[in-house]
């Protein structure tokens, strides 16, 4: 027994190690980080990345990581799950144009929550025994809503996303008012989505989905994010299905290259096909063309 439990230990031993070996940090330019437990450190060169890593690349940064024989850069605003790579290192090229794709449609839709930082009322500590509070609820909710939902603005744009999760959890049941609630929510799932709580977003991005209040632009974009969301988890088949189930998805290049890399996911690959050929309707030139055209060939072989 003593002899099986050797051999398990060095096992497991000569495996991390195989495993921490095989993801080298080869070069790097700008500001790369690496989160530790709930704060993001400097990355060097010297650091050893491993599975459960999380990487942020700030802006006009890059990092370039050898695993095994692959050579993969990674380039500038964009969050990363060392695990995630892991998990697509057939083709990292491709897995990081979706991760392109998909942080263009965040951002795309929330700037407009990215107010500037001085029309946000930075009132981080807004409650009801405080002077920023309104007493009057009868009369003046929708001046206190407004405070939270400007506060929570002004943290969002500044990307505290902890930090907008951490004061709207606390505020949300104070909230009356139908459209406050909806911003407030949208805010939530996005800073949830942000941070890379996938779960918590979707809580509330499904609970947006089945609200009767939100406008057309509205549930386009919640439905994008949420599309998003199923994505990021690689739940391919929830993202496909609900790209098929809206019409307004159809002519967004980036959603229809998510919803054929998730049909290639789920084995699906003359719908894959069908979809990268809609994308070089809407975009014929471009390195985007080029890396849609080659996806089309490898699924023609």
């Amino acid at each position: 027994m003593k002899i099986k439990w050797i051999f398990f230990l060095s096992l497991l031993f000569s495996t991390s190690v195989l495993f921490s070996e095989a993801i080298q940090i080869e070069f790097i330019l700008g500001k790369v980080y690496k989160k530790d437990k709930n704060e993001w450190k400097i990355l060097s060169k010297k650091d050893v990345l491993k599975e459960n890593d999380i990487l942020k690349i700030e802006s006009k940064s890059l990092i370039t990581l050898l695993i095994g024989e692959k050579r993969i850069k990674i380039s500038e605003n964009r969050f990363l799950s060392i695990q995630e790579l892991m998990t697509h290192l057939e083709n990292p090229e491709l897995y990081l144009k979706a991760l392109e794709s998909k942080d263009k449609i965040f951002h795309k839709i929330s700037s407009q929550y990215q107010i500037a930082q001085s029309a946000g009322v930075r009132a981080e500590n807004l409650n009801q025994e405080e002077d920023g509070w309104i007493e009057n609820e009868n009369e003046a909710a929708s001046k206190n809503e407004s405070m939270i939902l400007e506060t929570s603005k002004s943290m969002f744009a500044e990307s505290n996303y902890q930090e907008v999760i951490s004061f709207l959890e606390s505020k949300l049941d104070y909230i009356r008012i139908p459209e406050n609630k909806i911003q407030i929510v949208i805010l939530l799932s996005y800073s949830y989505f942000q941070t890379g709580n996938y779960d918590s977003a979707l809580l509330y991005l499904l609970y947006l989905k089945k609200e009767e209040n939100l406008n057309n632009n509205q549930r386009k974009e919640v439905l994008s994010v949420l599309l998003c969301a199923y994505f990021s988890k690689n739940d391919f088949q929830n993202a496909l299905s609900l790209f098929e189930s809206s019409k307004d998805f159809k002519n967004e290049p980036d959603l229809l290259f998510m919803a054929a890399v998730s049909a290639d996911k789920t084995g699906d690959r003359k719908k894959a096909l069908y979809y990268y050929e809609e994308i070089l309707k809407i975009q014929v030139k471009g390195s985007f063309a080029d890396m849609v055209r080659e996806e089309i060939k490898k699924l023609e072989n």
